[in-house]
């Protein structure tokens, strides 16, 4: 019943002089703010979670990314990720097209670890000649990408008509994307571009992910490499991280060093760094997810400290403006 039905049932048979304040204030006071909260609930299906795959399973979208200042047509961001070690990598191509999903697909074989096995993608004209406008159709395994799956041994699976829900695991990677995109300014098509690679490096290496127990997509990597090494066509050790650390540092020509025990002075400047971005960001205000912390700190770097924030060691210059003016 509404508010005012129940008030004049209160009124016929309870009290005539019952307020609809009063009434109110009454339901209130029982934890009733909401006469439709005592109406029984409907049981909710409980979501399903996605059936266990080893790596090889890969799902594959395509984005669209904002047109910057500096180009004449939109771009696409063409992105793949592993169902067992969520393991992205991404490409961004001029056209949505069947010529460069193949390409795509092409770079993802060559620089993938994984032996893949299957691949997950939707409708699209890009992947599939399954039509749906007027009639449906069977893909008569003719279109480019189709031939380039049979001669790479992939199994091509596409997902069903209006579920975008089967292909969500991507999805869910696109909503990483979309709120970089979000909090993140770009000057150009480039800067676009390199931050976009510089997030997936981050993702792959650095993240970890509670469906991975608290690893990175690297570490599940490696760990399924050790126990099941015949689902791999190469080590995944060629990704940066700590395995090859000091061979990349040799092949540059740097030289490794290490701080003393106990001495913090030794790393000063990045322990500054650390209180900075304390100071500046994560003390000022409450998180409530993972994320949201790691969308922050990422717009924080790349958006105020290296473009905006001054430094008196720097003359008083944002540290890519000393770059520019010593470059």
């Amino acid at each position: 019943l509404p508010l005012d039905d129940l008030l004049a049932v209160c009124r016929e048979f309870l009290n005539p002089d019952v307020s609809r304040s009063g009434l109110d204030r009454c339901l209130r006071r029982h934890g009733v703010s909401n006469l439709n909260a005592l109406r029984p609930k409907a049981p909710v299906e409980p979501h399903k979670a996605f059936k266990t795959y080893e790596p090889g399973f890969l799902h594959i979208d395509v984005k669209y990314l904002p047109q910057m200042s500096d180009e004449t047509t939109r771009r696409y961001l063409f992105v793949a990720i592993d169902r067992a070690t969520r393991w992205v990598f991404v490409r961004i191509m001029p056209a949505k097209t069947a010529a460069n999903a193949r390409r795509f697909l092409r770079d993802l074989h060559r620089a993938c670890p994984i032996k893949i096995a299957k691949i997950l993608t939707d409708n699209g004209k890009e992947f599939t000649d399954r039509l749906f406008a007027s009639r449906a159709r069977a893909p008569s395994g003719e279109h480019e990408f189709d031939m380039l799956c049979a001669e790479l041994g992939i199994e091509h699976r596409l997902t069903p008509p209006k579920s975008p829900q089967t292909n969500g695991m991507v999805e869910r990677f696109n909503g990483r994307i979309s709120d970089v995109l979000k909090t993140n300014r770009f000057d150009s098509a480039l800067d676009l571009e390199q931050t976009l690679m510089r997030y997936v490096h981050l993702y792959n290496t650095q993240l970890p992910q509670s469906v991975l127990r608290s690893r990175t997509p690297m570490q599940a990597m490696k760990d399924w490499h050790k126990s099941h090494p015949h689902l791999f066509v190469k080590s995944p050790r060629n990704h940066t991280g700590r395995d090859n650390y000091h061979k990349i540092l040799r092949v540059h020509g740097f030289k490794a060093s290490m701080s003393g025990k106990g001495n913090c002075y030794g790393n000063a400047a990045v322990e500054t760094f650390f209180k900075t971005i304390k100071a500046e960001l994560i003390w000022r205000r409450s998180w409530e997810t993972r994320r949201q912390v790691e969308t922050a700190i990422f717009q924080y770097i790349n958006s105020c400290y290296n473009p905006r924030r001054r430094h008196s060691t720097l003359r008083g210059k944002s540290p890519l403006a000393f770059e520019r003016l010593v470059a």
